[in-house]
């Protein structure tokens, strides 16, 4: 999903895509000879289907072609996001690398460890928190890194929200959603563009 200034700001499925259309609370962006036109839901439908592989949908007396972008006609903002402190968004923030010994691993084979430990006033917050290898978390055991004599990588830090991390991190992208993910997708001419 787009918002009204051409961010990319949701992934949403089939269902919604079609009920957004289908109120004229959005329009299918597609690309047309190097540029993007937008097609109101009567005109898609009115498009067809091109080919026997275009991903489409079924209807009783019709197949319509699924949209892969769509260009909500109101909304102009970026929604207001904050990333999860979840162990899988510390692993992405980690690159799923022991931050004491450099070792990358599989999630099953790390652990989340305090940088300085609860016992000592340490909290479960993003700048605490650092991906470790089994062995470097024994090791520090409730000491601190300096204690411990092991040092840090890099220090911990909240990652900042972006529309861009979090499609990337979905991977589900396809080839038409490139022009609005990557810097090189903003030098293309859009056609069209709703006022």
């Amino acid at each position: 999903m787009l918002n009204r200034l051409w961010q990319p700001v949701h992934i949403c499925n089939v269902r919604r895509a079609f009920a957004l259309l289908y109120k004229n609370a959005a329009h299918v962006v597609a690309a047309q000879n190097g540029s993007f036109e937008t097609y109101p839901f009567s005109q898609w439908v009115a498009a067809g289907v091109n080919g026997g592989d275009t991903p489409s949908v079924g209807t009783v007396s019709m197949r319509i072609r699924m949209p892969e972008i769509i260009l909500l006609i109101h909304y102009d903002r970026l929604p207001l996001r904050e990333v999860k402190l979840t162990r899988r968004n510390v692993y992405l923030r980690d690159k799923n690398t022991c931050q004491y010994c450099g070792r990358t691993l599989r999630d099953g084979e790390l652990n989340l460890d305090h940088v300085v430990p609860r016992h000592l006033g340490g909290g479960t917050t993003w700048t605490n928190i650092v991906c470790s290898c089994v062995t470097c978390n024994l090791k520090k055991g409730e000491k601190t890194p300096d204690h411990a004599r092991m040092g840090l990588l890099k220090k911990p830090v909240k990652p900042r929200w972006s529309p861009f991390n979090r499609i990337a991190f979905r991977g589900e992208a396809y080839a038409s959603w490139e022009h609005f993910l990557s810097p090189a997708g903003w030098k293309v001419q859009i056609s069209n563009v709703l006022s």
